[in-house]
């Protein structure tokens, strides 16, 4: 009866090592997957605000982390990280044109309306002012959409219908905004920018106040065993 029983204890023991070893190699697999996916990096500036949020108790420390997608070169509405010759480091903004969109901001009474290709893709409501030498929030960063569509230098960007003016896209070619109207530097000041400037898509943003350590791997867990 005594070595029936040692046989069975023997047995279980064995059972949940072998779980415990394919459960830790899964574990792994998965981390070095992740890893090799993703980018791992903070955010500093405030370009992306409120979507990306710098770190509110010190405004020279990292801010949110996000996890970038290198294998994703990202569509419209998306977020993504590029390294641009006209910016010493890395920029985040959101992508609003691909090769061959055109790309509109139609100033209303009370805002403002960016489309691309016809389609209402956000609104921003009418803040700061531009005074000369004081361009400020959405009114500032209109007149400088306004500015893109009048500078000499980027007319191979611009078109006409007849009816409006626009900024119409060609072959590899990519437009990127910041959230943080008026307080973003992107291609609105600089000209669109190639696919091969684009580093990956922003798939995961991680406040900067969650600490904790197992948000990345359940945001790739869902990923993998998802079915939508």
């Amino acid at each position: 009866m005594n070595r029936y029983r040692s046989r069975i204890l023997r047995n279980v023991l064995s059972s949940i090592l072998v779980v415990l070893i394919v459960s830790c190699s899964f574990i792994a697999l998965a981390n070095m997957c992740f890893y090799f996916l993703y980018i791992e990096t903070n955010v500093r500036g405030f370009s992306m605000q409120p979507t990306i949020n710098m770190n509110v108790a010190d405004a020279s420390a990292e801010g949110d982390r996000i996890f970038i997608n290198k294998f994703i070169v990202g569509d419209v509405n998306d977020i993504v990280v590029a390294k641009v010759e006209w910016f010493d480091n890395y920029i985040i903004k959101r992508m609003v044109g691909t090769p061959g969109d055109k790309i509109e901001i139609k100033d209303h009474d009370t805002h403002y309306s960016l489309y691309v290709n016809n389609e209402l893709l956000y609104s921003k409501e009418k803040t700061g002012d531009d005074t000369p030498f004081l361009k400020t929030g959405s009114i500032g960063y209109y007149q400088t959409y306004l500015d893109f569509l009048k500078n000499p230098e980027f007319q191979d960007y611009v078109e006409t219908d007849g009816s409006s003016t626009y900024i119409q896209l060609d072959a590899n070619e990519y437009f990127l905004m910041g959230d943080n109207w008026g307080h973003t530097l992107d291609c609105l000041a600089n000209g669109p920018i190639k696919e091969n400037e684009i580093v990956g898509k922003v798939e995961l943003i991680i406040d900067v106040t969650d600490d904790n350590p197992f948000t990345p791997f359940n945001f790739f867990m869902k990923k993998i065993f998802s079915f939508n």
